[in-house]
């Protein structure tokens, strides 16, 4: 410790004070203790000088007095500069913390606003994340139905498709026992053929037209049919014959004002180019005008197709 600091040491100074009051006390109390005895001895040593010199002691008691005093004062009043610079320091210290607070502070919060912004940075990630793979799959499905939709467009367009329509008629002959023919014709209006063709037909007498709607359309089972294959725009003839030659009088029937009529139906089956079956129903009937010409009607019975 340097020697102009020493006395602002509050420890210090109190440690010197009580030792130069202690001295003091002690040359005091030699001085009190030397005048009894010379009291006590006076007859003794009345012939004798004193070896203590009064003016000595009260000097020495008054130079401790006065360090005491100014040590005193030196311990009650510090230097004026040096406690502004403590209280200066100490002030100094005081902002520097309370700067490290605020910052500490700032930055606390910083990371609270960084953290939330995070959250919803991931939150938001997930949410549009969610929405783009329900898009995808959307889209996805969206392409699928295209691509069916788009598959079943060219298989219409390029299916074939068989229709039956009018044909001749050649009528019995009497007296020969030949039956009235009926020769329809289909035709393929596809752009691709029609595999596997196959037909089956029936011609008889129906009761009245239009046909009743109970009729029964039932096509009976033959022992062979021949199949073919029908090109794109290909037309074919079809062959349907009555089982029996018909009696005069049913013969002047048809051909007059009925009730009865002649008719023809039957089914043509096939398959198409994308392998799928498919098949035509047909129905006619067939009368004459008065001029003796053949017509032939379509029923509402019957005439369907998938």
């Amino acid at each position: 410790m340097s020697g102009g600091n020493w006395l602002h040491n509050p420890a210090l100074r109190g440690c010197l004070i009580a030792a130069l009051w202690s001295l003091a006390l002690a040359v005091h109390a030699d001085e009190a203790s030397e005048a009894v005895g010379r009291d006590k001895s006076a007859s003794n040593v009345a012939a004798q000088p004193s070896s203590t010199d009064p003016t000595t002691s009260g000097l020495t008691l008054e130079l401790l007095n006065r360090i005491a005093g100014a040590l005193e004062t030196a311990n009650a009043k510090e230097d004026p500069p040096e406690k502004e610079q403590r209280e200066e320091s100490d002030l100094r210290a005081q902002w520097k913390m309370a700067e490290w607070a605020f910052w500490m502070m700032v930055a606390s919060f910083a990371q609270v606003v960084i953290g939330g912004a995070g959250i919803w940075y991931i939150r938001r990630t997930l949410v549009l994340n969610r929405i783009a793979t329900l898009a995808a799959a959307e889209a996805a499905q969206a392409a699928d139905r295209a691509v069916e939709v788009a598959s079943k467009t060219a298989e219409r367009q390029l299916r074939a498709y068989v229709s039956v329509n009018h044909g001749a008629v050649y009528e019995q002959k009497p007296p020969s026992q030949l039956v009235i023919e009926i020769q329809p014709f289909m035709e393929n209006h596809g752009q691709t053929p029609a595999y596997n063709l196959t037909y089956a037909s029936e011609a008889c007498l129906v009761p009245s037209f239009p046909i009743p709607a109970d009729f029964d359309f039932q096509i009976p089972a033959l022992p062979y049919q021949s199949m073919t294959c029908l090109n794109p725009g290909q037309k074919l003839a079809m062959f349907c014959g009555m089982r029996a030659p018909l009696s005069a009088e049913a013969l002047r029937e048809i051909k007059g004002p009925g009730p009865r009529r002649l008719c023809i139906y039957g089914r043509v089956s096939y398959t198409d180019a994308f392998g799928e079956p498919r098949y035509t129903n047909f129905s006619f009937v067939i009368g004459w005008n008065a001029e003796g010409q053949c017509f032939w009607v379509n029923t509402q019975q019957h005439n369907d197709s998938n």
